[in-house]
């Protein structure tokens, strides 16, 4: 059908799309994305597979992500898009900062996030990013950070709900910089121990278990994807191990 044809080739462009940028993309690095979950298994796995991971998203998650994208690309302040790289123990550790404000003399470190529904409050996981970016910047380039922000947004149109963003706010004090700070390096150190020595690092147990996509390979397998999803079911706290 000609309808299903448009719908392909739409789908073909993207993935040509992500191909091309991908090509610019340091594939080796960690990345300050895939440490929000603070799970050096996951980051291990992402580390074992980067070189032949080829972005193979289906359909549904491919348009999620690209409009994530598109998000990305617009600009808000004159400080957009800030690469950091930094060395540890041999190994390139990689984020883009989406955007630094300066709103009354506070230096604002602020993310993007698109989202089906906008949440009420900061995720945790979105929360661990922009304060590991402070890190970064603090320690790379010595810039204080003095608040980070989430700013979510959302497409989905409803007439009694007309919301579209919602900005969250934390400050930053040093005590917060110096544990978020111990919880980055000792992510990064126990997944380059890992690697220096192919051995899996511990798992960190979360609601992402459910969907890792390296959630087959890990050593409990499905089997403790499912107690998760049940204890979830039954309203159970969600431990860490």
């Amino acid at each position: 059908m000609i309808e299903d044809d448009i719908k392909l080739e739409f789908e073909k462009s993207i993935r040509a799309f992500f191909k091309e940028n991908d090509a610019h993309r340091d594939a080796t690095a960690i990345h300050i994305s895939t440490m929000v979950y603070n799970c050096a298994r996951l980051l291990w796995y992402h580390q074992r597979t980067a070189e032949t991971n080829d972005r193979g998203f289906d359909t549904e998650s491919l348009y999620r992500v690209w409009i994530g994208t598109k998000l990305h690309e617009t600009p808000i302040t004159p400080k957009h898009e800030i690469n950091l790289i930094m060395d540890r123990r041999g190994y390139r550790v990689s984020g883009t900062i989406d955007e630094i404000f300066n709103i009354d003399g506070n230096i604002i470190l602020a993310d993007k996030k698109f989202v089906g529904r906008l949440p009420s409050a900061m995720n945790d996981h979105h929360r661990n990013q922009v304060m590991f970016y402070s890190v970064m910047l603090n320690d790379l380039r010595n810039v204080k950070v003095d608040m980070v922000a989430l700013i979510y947004f959302s497409p989905v149109v409803d007439y009694y709900n007309k919301q579209r963003m919602s900005v969250f706010v934390n400050s930053v004090t040093t005590e917060t910089l110096d544990e978020y700070r111990k919880k980055f390096l000792g992510l990064l150190d126990a997944t380059i121990d890992g690697l220096i020595n192919d051995t899996l690092p511990a798992k960190n147990t979360s609601w992402y278990c459910r969907y890792c996509p390296f959630k087959p390979s890990c050593d409990a397998g499905m089997k403790e994807v499912a107690r998760l999803g049940q204890e979830m079911t039954n309203g159970s706290a969600v431990v860490n191990k």
